[in-house]
């Protein structure tokens, strides 16, 4: 997937998987180490975006 970090999205707060978290630990990596991946992606679209203008 390209973003794994949004697999998982609740939509009810009330549902029974209210303790479940949207970034799993799937592979080798963190937690932390996940987002920090996710927001280095982000940013980096976000520079490559700005500069286009």
């Amino acid at each position: 997937a390209k973003y794994p970090e949004a697999a998982f999205i609740e939509l009810e707060p009330d549902s029974k998987d209210t303790d479940m978290r949207a970034l799993s630990n799937i592979g080798t990596k963190s937690f932390r180490a996940s987002e920090r991946d996710a927001m280095t992606r982000a940013l980096a679209h976000l520079a490559r975006t700005l500069d286009n203008r």
